[in-house]
């Protein structure tokens, strides 16, 4: 017999008899395949998994955050070393004439924002 022929025979219940080495296998192999595995989880197995997988993103997102800040550090480098060697000189100009605007302007930015973190705080959960 073929290995597909035992395998089917054996798949619909009706085992051949015989004590060739193929059939011999193919019964301890169904023997074995049917029984169920005997595997048990802990119970807080689901919340160890998600917990793993929250401290992943946060070492990752801490990476990715040094990264930057090392990317912003280098960039501001290279352009103060750009300004003094092309001898660039910084002049307010026009910025002098509306400084009181961009003050104000700063202010109410400010004020905007520190009543939204009042107004729409989070609520602390107790978790």
């Amino acid at each position: 017999m073929s290995d597909e022929e035992l395998q089917k025979q054996f798949e619909s219940n009706n085992p051949p008899t015989g004590s060739d080495r193929d059939t011999i296998a193919y019964r301890e192999i169904f023997r074995v395949v049917a029984k169920e595995p005997s595997v048990t989880l802990r119970s807080n197995f689901a919340e160890s998994i998600v917990r793993k997988i929250l401290a992943k993103k946060k070492r990752e997102s801490r990476r990715d955050m040094i990264w930057l800040s090392f990317g912003v550090v280098f960039l501001l480098i290279g352009l103060i070393v750009t300004a003094v060697v092309a001898g660039l000189k910084f002049e307010l100009g026009f910025l002098r004439e509306i400084s009181g605007l961009l003050i104000f302007g700063v202010a109410v930015i400010l004020l905007f924002n520190w009543i939204e973190r009042r107004a729409f705080s989070k609520p602390s959960s107790n978790t």
